[in-house]
């Protein structure tokens, strides 16, 4: 009978050893599971904030504000397809830390104190893509503005046909290629002021330049007008002077104000709130220690990863 006694005591004490720890990693894993995905969203903020930067800076070298050498070319093709490339990249990092979060909202029996860090994180976050996705589509107005002018720049060049040493021949049908652009960038022009991309003031302006372009090659062209005259010389002359008066600087200028200021504004107030609310919520997790949740103190008996440094 005392061996019976004696045998019960064992299995239970094995059992208590084996279910204790069981108990105890079952009550931790949600904090665990969360902090996985929390390392993993943290990564993507800082680099949605890494291509956010880069963006802003390759947008300064197109504008002239920061003073890098690089030629016209570089600006319009390389420097183009990297700034396109980075606010694709900002969109996709937003898009996977809005999945961390949804991943982290439906972590069952999750620790009263990682709920509370989550209820203070949720808001500053959700700012902060606010602001992110404002500054994205301010930068990709800028992108499109920008491409609309250079575009326009290559054209005038062509049509002008600055090179001396360039056959006639050539020269007429570098005006026929920017006679066909010209009219396309009247489109583009057109469609990027319906979609509140420009004001009108920029829109008319390259409406304007373009139209001269396209009138003048017609005039030329027009098999009425190949003989000299001096009427057809003064209307050339007409049309070369259309729009000397206007300040392009000005243009641009207004195209700011009355599009992009307000955006940049209110991402500035998103960007200032979240940036103060992450410091609040950060501040609670570390104070909390919550990245030290027990299975990753466990784990890290096994691997220098944990517990993650976030």
């Amino acid at each position: 009978m005392a061996k019976v006694e004696i045998l019960k005591k064992i299995l239970l004490a094995l059992a208590i050893l084996i279910l204790t720890p069981i108990i105890i990693f079952n009550q931790n894993i949600p904090a665990f599971i969360y902090n996985e995905l929390e390392w993993r969203a943290r990564a993507n903020y800082l680099l949605a904030e890494q291509f956010s930067n880069d963006v802003e800076y390759l947008i300064g070298i197109r504008t002239g504000k920061e003073e890098v050498f690089i030629s016209d070319e570089a600006k319009f093709d390389k420097l183009t397809e990297d700034i396109e490339k980075g606010l694709e990249i900002v969109g996709e990092l937003l898009d996977d830390y809005q999945a961390y979060v949804n991943h982290q909202n439906k972590i069952p029996l999750l620790p009263a104190k990682y709920k509370k860090y989550h209820e203070l994180k949720k808001p500053a976050f959700d700012n902060y893509q606010k602001g992110l996705r404002i500054f994205r589509e301010i930068k990709a107005k800028e992108h499109k503005g920008f491409r609309l002018v250079r575009q326009l720049d290559i054209a005038n060049q062509k049509f002008a046909g600055s090179r001396e040493d360039i056959s006639w021949e050539k020269h007429f049908q570098d005006m026929t290629d920017a006679y066909g652009v010209a009219k396309e960038l009247i489109n583009q022009a057109e469609e990027l002021y319906k979609n509140n991309d420009i004001d009108e003031g920029f829109k008319s302006y390259i409406v304007l330049q373009c139209q001269k372009m396209v009138d003048f090659y017609e005039i030329i062209t027009d098999p009425k007008n190949f003989a000299y005259s001096e009427a057809t010389a003064k209307e050339l002359e007409a049309i070369g002077q259309r729009g000397s008066e206007i300040d392009f600087n000005e243009v641009v200028t207004n195209w700011h104000r009355e599009i992009l200021d307000e955006p940049n504004k209110e991402m500035l107030e998103y960007k200032d709130l979240s940036y103060s609310q992450m410091e609040e919520a950060d501040r609670y997790y570390r104070e909390n220690d919550l990245k030290n949740d027990l299975v990753s103190r466990f784990l890290s008996i096994f691997s220098k990863s944990y517990p993650k440094n976030i």
